[in-house]
């Protein structure tokens, strides 16, 4: 058992090395068919594609902000319309209790007068 977890440990590291070797030379071979008038050219691309990334941000963030504040006044427009709502009905309610109260009351009083001798 020993010696069979010895050679999967070494081939583990073998094979990790030669995946780490294989990936430098890829590497390597990228960065070294690259001339210098591609490198030049890399560079503008570079600060080209900077500000272009920047401007795409900058309108990113724009579009995020309005969104934002979209759903804020969404948001403070259902607001708005459920306290409408909650009013609305806290004063039929309290309409509907007054015209209860008037009403017993009333019947209150008239078994009062009627027991009156």
């Amino acid at each position: 058992m020993k010696s069979k977890q010895i050679v999967s440990m070494i081939f583990l590291i073998l094979v990790s090395t030669l995946v780490t070797q294989s990936m430098q030379l890829v590497y390597a071979d990228d960065n070294s068919t690259e001339n210098s008038a591609s490198t030049i050219t890399h560079s503008n691309t570079t600060s080209t594609l900077s500000s272009t990334t920047s401007s795409k941000i900058d309108e990113h963030r724009s579009i995020v902000g309005q969104k934002i504040a979209e759903q804020r006044a969404n948001v403070d427009k259902k607001i708005t319309e459920h306290r409408a709502e909650v009013l609305k009905k806290i004063a039929e309610h309290r309409t509907n209790v007054d015209t209860k109260i008037a009403e017993h009351r009333a019947n209150v009083d008239e078994k009062i007068k009627n027991k009156t001798p």
